[in-house]
């Protein structure tokens, strides 16, 4: 698994203080499925990745909303919405 890999919350581990995961990888044959595996990672490991990972949408959606300032009417014209 490499650092910037998805993964998914699927629910609490099997040992107390962990968090099954499971990890997309990129499907490299046709059939089957992209969730290549489980594993369950230390609640902390996933919280850190969570609290990041919410870090940088809050980030995104911050950057959306001064292009949208900047932009001004445009935006409405650009994504074909009215205020």
């Amino acid at each position: 698994m490499d650092k910037d890999d998805t993964i998914v919350r699927v629910g609490a581990g099997a040992s107390p203080g962990t968090t099954r995961v499971r990890a997309a990888a990129v499907q490299t044959s046709s059939g089957g499925c992209p969730f290549l595996t489980t594993f369950d990672l230390p609640d902390a490991d996933y919280a850190a990745a969570r609290a990041l990972f919410l870090q940088m949408k809050d980030d995104a959606w911050k950057k959306v909303d001064e292009i949208k300032k900047d932009l001004g009417e445009k935006w409405d014209e650009v994504t074909g919405k009215k205020k």
